[in-house]
């Protein structure tokens, strides 16, 4: 593997491990709080102002997030359904099941898996003219 592939390797796999709820909410504090600061600066906005904003945006968050917090739980079951693999890996993961027949097949596939994807990547970079 040359240290362009090692390198997409880990970008891919460093975007794979971000959370999507993480960023969105730490863009959302970032911009709130410079709505916040800009609007004191500017003398549109006083303390007062700003702790009731914040108040009134707890309160809408709790609300929000007792009123669909099962539809939430239910979208994230959907999601780690459909995502078979990634379920049969939280699955031969835990000590109980990690030596079933099932979980030695399913390692066993994956890594066939990862095998003919790097020899059919190979062919191809071999194929391919720059």
């Amino acid at each position: 593997m040359s240290n362009l592939d090692s390198m997409m390797f880990k970008i891919s796999n460093l975007f794979n491990l971000i959370d999507t709820n993480i960023v969105l909410s730490f863009l959302f504090i970032v911009g709130t709080l410079a709505l916040i600061f800009g609007g004191i600066k500017e003398g549109n906005m006083d303390p007062t102002t700003v702790i009731m904003c914040i108040l009134i945006a707890l309160v809408v968050y709790f609300y929000v997030k007792k009123q669909y917090s099962k539809e939430l739980k239910t979208c994230r079951l959907k999601n780690k359904v459909n995502t078979g693999i990634n379920l049969l890996e939280d699955l031969c993961e835990t000590p109980e099941t990690k030596n079933k027949e099932l979980c030695n097949k399913f390692n066993e596939a994956k890594s066939n898996y990862a095998t003919i994807t790097n020899v059919l990547l190979q062919q191809y970079k071999t194929t391919m003219k720059y």
